[in-house]
């Protein structure tokens, strides 16, 4: 059960494609906890249950960024994120043409792969942890992330679908 104070929303963002979801509300729900968190100096935790999810929520978070003129690190965590680098790379290329450009070498600036907590705890503190997947929140790397967010009262978790002994907090409710 997570602390007084602690952001936990329900919205699934890897739900873009579905036709069942209103996707300008899952958008706007997660980006104002994203932008709210990070304006108090907190971390957002993002589980995924797919890559392309992970990727999606990704170009969202740059989306937004871009707007806002906000520079904040996103990490893809994940004990295989190493595997993951040269595929981010080229789905990207064909996913988002905006995304990808001429002067970044890189495929998606500002995105880290982080294969283990140290290397999370090695970032700057605000950061966007996108960790695939919710699933791996039940033990060692995933299921640490998700202690320390939920623990944290500036930071902020949004799952795709409510933890089994979690009860979520809605986005409108005051932190």
């Amino acid at each position: 059960v997570p602390p007084k104070g602690a952001t936990v929303v329900v919205a699934d963002c890897g739900a873009m494609s579905r036709e069942t979801v209103d996707h300008d509300d899952v958008e706007r729900r997660a980006l104002r906890v994203v932008r709210d968190t990070f304006r108090r100096g907190g971390s957002v935790l993002i589980p995924v249950d797919t890559f392309a999810a992970g990727v999606e929520v990704m170009i969202l978070l740059q989306r937004l960024f871009q707007a806002d003129g906000l520079s904040y690190p996103l990490v893809f965590a994940s004990s295989k994120a190493s595997q993951y680098t040269d595929r981010l790379r080229t789905l990207i290329e064909f996913v988002n043409d905006g995304v990808f450009s001429e002067e970044h070498e890189e495929a998606f600036p500002g995105v880290s792969m982080a294969n283990t907590q140290e290397e999370i705890d090695a970032l700057p503190t605000a950061k966007c942890i996108i960790a695939q997947s919710s699933a791996d929140f039940t033990a060692g790397f995933g299921a640490s992330l998700l202690a320390e967010h939920l623990a944290d009262s500036m930071s902020a978790v949004i799952l795709p679908q409510p933890l089994p002994a979690a009860p979520s907090r809605d986005a409108d409710a005051p932190p």
